[in-house]
């Protein structure tokens, strides 16, 4: 199965600064823990997001990234 995104988010990551990169994800794998050794990364580079497109009115998209700080003095 080819991993599949939407034309208008694709425009907007082209267009950003953001790193990303575009792949299949099993589905069984998708939690964080079980997720990083089999595509190969680390916890401590890993990250979680919520991607929210809206249902009604123009097309709008919202993304909630969290992250782990390695710098934060909290962790």
């Amino acid at each position: 199965m080819a991993a599949k995104i939407d034309p208008t988010l694709l425009q907007v990551l082209e267009h950003s600064a953001a790193h990303y990169e575009v792949f299949d994800c099993d589905p069984e794998l998708a939690d964080t823990a079980v997720f990083c050794e089999p595509y190969g990364y680390p916890p401590e580079k890993s990250a979680n997001a919520l991607l929210v497109k809206a249902k009604t009115g123009e097309q709008r998209f919202v993304v909630c990234v969290l992250t782990r700080n390695e710098h934060h003095p909290d962790h």
